[in-house]
């Protein structure tokens, strides 16, 4: 049996306000997660480093430093020079240093690699590095082979935790570490398990 107009009213009254409130809490469920979604992207802000990444760079760079009467103090080369923004370093590629004294003298430092930090005078020379000092009028000759030498430019100053090896034709010493001043007055020391060989002249 159907139901009479006023049932069926009632009825219909009813449901059509079940639906109302379905859909208002419908509507209210998803501003929530739509809200949520808003705020969740908002507080996620990604933070960009910044990259290890070259400003300039040189081949075939010289640089010669001077002393106030014009004369060279030093001199460094390098194939590639390459200066790093971030951090202020710059990385060299087959770099060599003259530094020169009084004497007439002059030391030559090489490497394959090297890296001079941001004061300017801190110089890593990485891997396999040669020094050379070239006989001079009352100045023997001296040939230093050892890797992974840290020079301080503004002291004149080098030194490694490796092993080393002072050539002063015809002797020869050899050690663990060396400490090196390479101005006046030269020092060159092996620190540990020193030997060497010499020859009477």
């Amino acid at each position: 049996m159907w139901p009479d107009g006023c049932r069926f009213k009632s009825l219909l009254f009813r449901v059509i306000r079940n639906l109302g409130l379905y859909a208002i809490l419908l509507f209210i469920t998803l501003s929530s997660w739509w809200l949520l979604e808003q705020q969740e992207r908002e507080e996620i802000v990604p933070i960009k480093l910044e990259e290890h990444s070259a400003d300039y760079f040189s081949e075939g760079y010289k640089k010669v430093k001077m002393d106030g009467m014009g004369n060279p103090v030093s001199i460094l080369e390098a194939k590639v020079l390459t200066h790093f923004k971030d951090d202020q370093t710059t990385e060299l590629v087959q770099c060599k240093m003259t530094f020169f004294n009084s004497d007439g003298s002059s030391w030559i430092i090489q490497a394959d690699a090297g890296v001079l930090w941001a004061n300017g005078n801190d110089l890593f020379l990485n891997g396999v590095v040669h020094i050379n000092r070239a006989r001079v009028t009352g100045v023997r000759p001296v040939q230093i082979n050892t890797s992974d030498l840290r020079i301080k430019l503004d002291q004149n100053y080098a030194e490694t935790d490796n092993w080393a090896e002072i050539i002063t034709p015809p002797d020869r010493t050899e050690g663990t570490g060396l400490q090196m001043i390479y101005s006046k007055p030269i020092q060159l020391e092996l620190m540990r398990t020193v030997k060497g060989r010499y020859e009477m002249q």
